[in-house]
C-alpha cells in the first residue's frame, strides 16, 4: 500500500510540475505576442474582451464552461459593461462616445490567436466566470481581470 501511495504522489507532483511548465511556456508565448498586438494593430481594435462563464442551471443539461470574445469597445455595449468605460476614461464622454461608435476591423489572424490562444490561456489561468480586458494605448497592452456571478 506504501508503494501505491508513493507512487500516486510522484505522479500528482509530475502533473502539477507540467501544468506550471505548460503555464509559463504560454504566458512566454502571449507576452511578447500581447506586445506585437499592440504596436501593431492597437490603435486599431483598442481592446479585446473575454469573457468566460459556466451557468448554474441549463434546464437540465450539462452545465459547460463557455466563453465569448470580441474587439473594440463597441463589444462591451453587448455584455452592458459600458460602466468600464466610465472609469478608464474618467467620464470623459466624448471620448468613450468616439470609442463606442468606432468600426473595427479584426485580422484573421488576430481573431485566430484570441479563438486559439488567448482564451484557452485566461480559462486555464481563471477557471471561469471571469472577464478580462486587454486594453492596448500607445503601442502598449494593460490586461484588467476579474471574477463575476454570471447570474444563472
Amino acid at each position: 500500500m506504501k508503494d501505491i501511495m508513493n507512487k500516486i504522489a510522484e505522479t500528482t507532483k509530475s502533473i502539477q510540475m507540467a501544468k506550471e511548465a505548460y503555464t509559463m511556456a504560454l504566458k512566454e508565448a502571449v507576452e511578447p505576442t500581447l506586445k506585437h498586438i499592440a504596436e501593431t494593430y492597437g490603435s486599431e481594435i483598442d481592446i479585446i474582451t473575454i469573457i468566460g462563464y459556466t451557468p448554474g442551471f441549463n434546464d437540465g443539461e450539462p452545465c459547460t464552461h463557455s466563453s465569448d470574445w470580441g474587439f473594440g469597445y463597441k463589444y462591451l455595449e453587448d455584455f452592458c459593461l459600458e460602466s468600464y468605460m466610465e472609469d478608464w476614461f474618467e467620464d470623459d464622454e466624448e471620448k468613450i462616445e468616439e470609442l463606442m461608435n468606432k468600426e473595427v476591423t479584426v485580422p484573421t489572424e488576430l481573431k485566430e490567436f484570441v479563438r486559439d490562444v488567448l482564451d484557452p490561456y485566461f480559462e486555464d489561468k481563471m477557471v471561469t466566470d471571469y472577464r478580462v480586458h486587454i486594453i492596448f494605448e500607445n503601442g502598449t497592452y494593460r490586461i484588467e481581470e476579474d471574477e463575476y456571478d454570471c447570474g444563472y
